[in-house]
């Protein structure tokens, strides 16, 4: 829907003692939703460290694709497109967020888009997806 609300809510998670923590609005202890103890992975890639971040939406349909986020195209940007923003990591070491350096894809771009902007503060890399969804 165009014009409607948009709500922004801030999600983090973070490694460290053998359980990838969640949290929510904020990094401190307070802030903590809950957390996956690495044996949950049981020695896979998510076991000690993360190599890669994945982004944006997913849908699932019967006979049609529905529509992702708003059902706006990416393009459409603010109060339109739904969008994840100050995108990056933690590096193991410590330190400050690292930008994520993302790349769009979409497998179906008749039905969805996604487009990635570098913006000024507090924005910075962010992510704008979605679209109407249909016959793919």
């Amino acid at each position: 829907m165009s014009g409607e609300p948009q709500y922004v809510i801030e999600l983090a998670t973070w490694h460290t003692s053998g359980r990838w923590w969640l949290y929510w609005n904020g990094t401190s202890g307070s802030n903590a939703i809950g957390y996956y103890p690495d044996s949950l992975y049981k020695g896979g890639a998510l076991a000690g460290n993360a190599s890669e971040i994945d982004y944006g939406g997913e849908t699932v349909g019967m006979t049609t694709f529905p529509p992702m986020g708003s059902g706006h195209f990416a393009e459409e940007g603010w109060q339109k497109a739904a969008y994840q923003r100050t995108i990056g990591y933690y590096p193991p070491a410590g330190g400050a967020m690292v930008n994520a350096n993302l790349t769009p894809s979409a497998a179906w771009p008749k039905c969805y888009t996604a487009k990635v902007q570098m913006l000024g503060s507090p924005w910075f890399e962010t992510l704008w997806y979605g679209g109407p969804g249909g016959y793919c």
